[in-house]
């Protein structure tokens, strides 16, 4: 197994999960020392919900690395996103914007952001096929 099939396997198969420790918990309805939001393969319906709420972020964010500054600027959204990835849908608890703002540090925001960018990038998605298909026994090829 290549590197490229490993990493879709670990993708497919083991979804990730942010521990978050509490710093603020005024907003949660039960006293906790940490919340863990996990981030499973999405499906379109999901992607779709997630690009609806990042259509109010300016298109220049998506063409470079993130800066704090700009992580600041969109954490609201970035927070809507973790959330709705973790729920997988619109129907998250509604501590859940202001727990990840109120908790999360900007350089930790930044970086799982980041990852989830990756994993849900429609490129990752389209190399994966390329991958499952050349890999899958069960594909049929041409013979010359």
């Amino acid at each position: 197994m290549n590197k490229e099939q490993v990493l879709i396997q670990a993708f497919i198969r083991k979804p990730t999960t942010y521990i978050i420790d509490v710093r603020d918990s005024s907003m949660l309805p039960i006293k906790k020392e940490s919340v863990d939001f996990t981030i499973k393969p999405p499906t379109p319906y999901v992607l779709g919900i997630c690009a609806d709420i990042m259509h109010e972020v300016n298109e220049e964010v998506f063409e470079k690395e993130m800066t704090l500054k700009e992580v600041m600027k969109y954490q609201t959204q970035i927070a809507q996103v973790i959330s709705v990835l973790s729920y997988e849908s619109l129907e998250y608890p509604s501590w859940c914007i202001d727990f990840i703002c109120k908790n999360v540090e900007l350089h930790e925001l930044q970086k799982i952001i980041q990852e989830i960018a990756v994993k849900c990038n429609p490129s990752f998605f389209l190399s994966c096929f390329q991958v499952a298909k050349e890999s899958n026994p069960m594909m049929m090829t041409k013979m010359n």
